[in-house]
C-alpha cells in the first residue's frame, strides 16, 4: 500500500467517521484508547523489537547491505 493509498484510506474514514453521531464517535474511540492502554507493553515491546531490526539494517556495513 502506498503513501497515496493509506492518504486515501485515510480521509475516506474520516469522511465516514463524520455520518456517525458524536456520541458513538466519542464510545468508539475510548474503547480504542482502553485497548491501547491494555495492549501498551506489548505494543512498546514490539516497538523495541522493531527499532532493533532497523539498527541493525543501517548499522550494516555497505557491503552487507547494498539497498543504499
Amino acid at each position: 500500500m502506498s503513501l497515496e493509498d493509506i492518504a486515501k484510506a485515510a480521509k475516506s474514514a474520516f469522511e465516514e467517521s463524520q455520518l456517525v453521531l458524536p456520541s458513538e464517535r466519542i464510545k468508539a474511540l475510548r474503547a480504542v484508547r482502553l485497548q491501547l492502554e491494555r495492549d501498551k507493553t506489548e505494543i512498546l515491546a514490539a516497538n523495541v523489537e522493531d527499532l532493533k531490526v532497523c539498527f541493525l539494517f543501517f548499522a550494516l556495513p555497505y557491503h552487507m547491505n547494498p539497498s543504499f
